[in-house]
Parts: C-alpha cells; structure tokens; sequence
C-alpha cells in the first residue's frame, strides 16, 4: 500500500522527478537524508553532467572563431538513447543507485517481466502499473530495431506526428512496380481495421494494439507491447482484448466471430501458442514443462525467453527443463542469464553441482567495463 514505509518519496517517486538524486539511506537511525543536483527533471538527467558543456559554451560565446565541434560532447546510440529512457519508464529494482545517462540498464536495474504472477497478462499486456519498457521490449517493434526516438521526440515525449501517420512512417508501403502510381500499402489502416474513420474509436492503430489503461485516475497510458487482440484468449484464459474494452457491451464470442470473418488463419500465429503456453504454466497445466522447453528452443525475442526460464524454474527436477537452462546461463541477453540464476538456485544452492559451478563462473566475468563515472557528458 501507499503508505508503507517501501513506498515512501525517497525510496519510490524521488529518483524519476529530480536529476542525479542520491537516496542516501541511513540504516542506524532509519532515515533517508536525500539529496539531488536538481529538484525536477532537469538536462543532466537525460545528458549526464554539463558543467563541460557550459564552461565550453561560455568560453566560446560572442567569439568571431569557434571551434566546429564542442569536445565535451559525446552522442549517445540509439541503444543507449533507450537505456537512459527505460529507468523511469520500467517497472524495476534498484541494484547500484549510481546509474548515468549512456549506461546499460541491467548493470543498474532489475527488470519486473511477466511470470507466476498477474502483475502482466500472459500475452504481456501490462495489467499493474508496470510502465512502458518491458511491454516494449516484449514487442516485434523493438526487436525490428524500434527505438523511442523514432516515435518520440525525446524532449517532450510527444510523438513525432499524430495519429496512425506515425505508424505509416514504417508501415506504409512499398514503391510500385510501375513509376508514377501510388504505393503499395502494407497495411490500409481502414481496410485492416474494418471500421469507418481515423477519428472514431477502433480506426486508430493505437486502440488496437496499444490499449490504453488509466493510472492514478490521472495519467493515461499506451501498451507498448504492440499485442494484437485476441478475444479467443479473453475465452481460454481471461485475458482483455482491445475489442472488448471498446464494445464493452458485446461478449468476447461475439469479438472473436468478427476477427475469424476478417483474418482468418492470421489469427493463429506463434502470439497466440506462446501467451497460450505462458497462461498454461501459471496454472502447472500438466504439458507446461514440455511446453516452456519448445518455447525456449525456437523464442527469438530475449524479454520471451526470460519468461519462459522464469516459469521453468517450477520443473527443474521432473524434466530436462534444467539442462536447458543451464545454457541459458551463456544467453546473450543480460535479463535471460539473471533469470536463469534465480530459476537455478535450488541447484546452484548446492555445493559442487553444475550449477553451482556454472554460476560461479558467472561471477567471474567482468560485465561492467570502466568508471562510468568518467564518461564524459553526452548528447541525444
């Protein structure tokens, strides 16, 4: 509840709404004594330190001759562009309280993603207040190579340019074979969306696959988990569909009858089996652990496979699902191998197992290279 004491100011709200800010907890006398460069969200928040950059402005302001390039500054990529983002827009846990703006997330944080519990639906919908980073990264977006920026403009977090023309952008077309004719569309928006108009509900592209739930009865916020709806999964397992969030007034029998009529086959994609296969699991459904081993042998997305190493941990002496997550332990995705530690831990608990010695080793590699703290400032 709010008014805990893990749910205080300090320990909750402050490092997202102030710049650089320092919880400086105090154990003995149970006290935070908390401190920040900036009280609000300020430039360095984003840019990390910028008294080079201003020392540097100053210098050169009014001068007749000015260097072309200001040697204090350094880009960011895209990637780290998304990491500096995802800490005040993921649902996470503090492991440093020293991240900098260019450093990877998961040398700082502890990612929440979807698992036993119902903090996310199955298919990742977000159904908690979990933010916009893990949905996002469980999205055919980000693994295409979407990064915020291309959406965003990173200053006021707007988007580029309104309605379902910001998903045009990438899902326009293709150019004609014959030149002067128009393009070839992937994706008619109308068409696809068999309803009438951009400016009613149900022709945008976002009420359809980034449904919006309301936090705090104050702060309207899009699924970006890019889901397609799927109201035979609202039957199976109890999971929303954005068809009937709109027609609240029809039943998901009625949903489903008119998205077979309209796609057909389409309907019956990988999604729709892997959110099948994690719903199973949270209820130890007697195929799950034959289950999460397919999954974790053709799952291409990282925040999917963690998942499915997550929920594997529940079978790890009935089944081969312990060999399979002991590779998953040399995973190329940082979440994928912390999950993969945690699910092992009866095994690695025990002195002289693989497991035991696979984490170990582990521990051994250096992951965070350098002093962050010497990076030098940068620029979005």
């Amino acid at each position: 509840h709010w008014t805990g004491r893990g749910m205080t100011w300090n320990s909750m709200c402050a490092s997202c709404h102030n710049t650089r800010l320092r919880k400086n907890y105090d154990p003995a006398t149970d006290a935070y004594h908390t401190r920040a460069a900036e009280v609000a969200v300020g430039c360095e928040s984003c840019h990390g330190p910028m008294r080079a950059h201003t020392d540097w402005q100053r210098k050169y302001a009014g001068a007749a001759v000015k260097p072309p390039t200001d040697p204090t500054v350094t880009r960011l990529s895209r990637d780290q562009m998304l990491h500096t983002c995802a800490p005040c827009h993921a649902r996470r846990g503090e492991l440093t309280g020293d991240f900098k703006p260019g450093d990877h997330f998961f040398d700082h944080f502890t990612l929440t993603i979807p698992d036993e519990t119902d903090v996310f639906h199955p298919d990742g919908q977000v159904r908690d207040e979990d933010y916009e980073f893990t949905s996002f990264l469980s999205s055919r977006m980000h693994a295409a190579g979407v990064r915020c920026v291309d959406c965003h403009e990173p200053h006021s977090s707007k988007p580029r340019v309104p309605g379902n023309l910001l998903c045009l952008t990438c899902h326009a077309g293709t150019p004609p074979t014959v030149p002067g004719l128009p393009l070839v569309p992937k994706i008619d928006p109308l068409a696809h969306s068999h309803h009438r108009s951009e400016t009613e509900p149900g022709g945008r592209c976002v009420d359809c696959h980034m449904p919006l739930t309301t936090y705090m009865q104050r702060h309207p916020r899009l699924d970006h988990g890019f889901t397609i709806p799927d109201p035979l999964l609202t039957k199976q397992f109890g999971i929303p569909n954005a068809c009937n969030r709109c027609h609240q007034d029809k039943n998901a029998d009625w949903s489903l009858g008119h998205v077979e009529q309209w796609y057909g086959g389409k309907m019956n994609r990988p999604s729709r089996t892997r959110a099948q296969w994690v719903a199973m699991a949270r209820t130890n459904a007697p195929s799950s652990a034959a289950n999460l081993e397919r999954l974790l042998q053709v799952e291409t997305n990282s925040l999917w496979r963690a998942v499915g190493v997550g929920l594997a941990r529940r079978w790890l002496n009935e089944t081969n699902l312990a060999e399979t997550l002991l590779r998953h332990l040399t995973d190329a995705d940082p979440l994928v191998r912390a999950t993969a530690v945690q699910s092992l831990e009866p095994l690695a608990a025990q002195p002289g197992s693989r497991a035991n010695a696979a984490v170990q080793n582990l521990l051994r590699i250096q992951v965070r290279k350098g002093s962050p703290s010497k990076r030098p400032f940068s620029v979005m």
